[in-house]
């Protein structure tokens, strides 16, 4: 009887340690995925009024993507594949600004590396729509 206690405290640790483990892994990508959106927010805001159409339609690529991650109906389930084509409509808009100094030349340029069309930008966005393990109890 013992045995059977100590293999079962045994699994149920491994279990649990999985879990938190892959909930972190989760955790650290939306953190990430957040900071980069406040950041290009923040470029797009400091390159002046020539990026306001730009800001908008990231904005509005932002909220369509946490809408499909997480929607508001919770019968609904979740869309968890990327929306590519919102990532380059925003992308392509970054680049379809003309900066008039060398401020918004470094501007653009740093934009266009966080942009969601950008590689770097889409493979956290890959990483992030990855489908997590939840455990509920009944």
């Amino acid at each position: 009887m013992g045995l059977v206690a100590t293999m079962t405290a045994l699994v149920l640790g491994l279990l649990v340690s999985s879990a938190k483990g892959a909930y972190d892994t989760k955790r650290s990508e939306v953190i990430q995925m957040a900071a980069k959106v406040a950041f290009l927010d923040r470029i797009l805001g400091l390159y002046g009024p020539g990026a306001t159409e730009v800001r908008a339609s990231f904005h509005e690529a932002v909220q369509g993507a946490v809408r499909e991650i997480w929607p508001e109906d919770a019968g609904v389930p979740a869309h968890l594949a990327p929306n590519m084509q919102a990532g380059n409509v925003v992308y392509s808009a970054i680049q379809g600004l003309s900066p008039h100094d060398d401020t918004q030349r470094k501007l653009k340029e740093q934009a266009t590396t966080v942009s969601p069309g950008s590689s770097l930008f889409s493979s956290a966005l890959a990483c992030s729509r990855r489908p997590m393990l939840l455990l509920s109890s009944p």
